[in-house]
């Protein structure tokens, strides 16, 4: 399925749909994992009814965005959502998900726009970038544990880091790690 700024904005009407239904909500356990609940507004809609379409569009949400195949697709979404500020908890999350598809139709847009001469060329090497985001989480104390929590390998990691050698990630990849870690290529 190629995805394309109908696919995001089609996606981003179902959730704000969603969200006039009540409240859908995560928290996040010690171990990084998200429990989502929700909440209805008056009588519109049971609390299961709103979770299960959520996590349904939340999922379809994280495999359009990247995420890894055999990696939880729900999970990768609302990673996405948090941006690497480990919160504990979150709130509007069909709210959230609808702002976060325009982003993403953006970029769908800027990709199908822009003349492929024009597209400016990855900078190598975020080595400090990598770091500095390390430090701030305050919990990542290797390389392999930051792979861990932006949803790449260890040795895309490395090669992001590394202003040597060729970049053996796609410019995507490269973009959402950058993205993540709050920094612009």
């Amino acid at each position: 399925m190629a995805i394309d700024t109908t696919f995001w904005r089609d996606l981003q009407a179902q959730f704000r749909e969603l969200h006039r239904g009540g409240e859908v909500w995560a928290i996040n356990d010690d171990g990084g994992h998200w429990g989502v609940g929700a909440e209805p507004e008056g009588n519109s809609e049971s609390a299961d009814h709103l979770k299960t379409v959520f996590c349904s569009l939340a999922e379809r949400a994280g495999i359009a965005a990247g995420a890894p195949k055999n990696s939880d697709a729900l999970e990768w979404w609302l990673n996405l959502l948090d941006g690497g500020q480990n919160k504990l908890c979150m709130k509007s999350l069909a709210w959230r998900s609808a702002d976060y598809c325009v982003k993403l139709e953006t970029r769908v847009l800027d990709l199908e726009m822009r003349p492929p001469a024009l597209m400016k060329t990855a900078r190598r090497g975020y080595r400090c970038e990598v770091r500095e985001w390390m430090a701030r989480t305050g919990d990542l104390k290797t390389v392999e544990q930051a792979a861990g929590r932006l949803f790449v390998s260890y040795d895309t990691l490395k090669s992001i880091m590394s202003g040597k050698g060729k970049l053996r990630c796609s410019e995507s990849t490269l973009k959402s790690v950058l993205g993540k870690i709050g920094c612009e290529p």
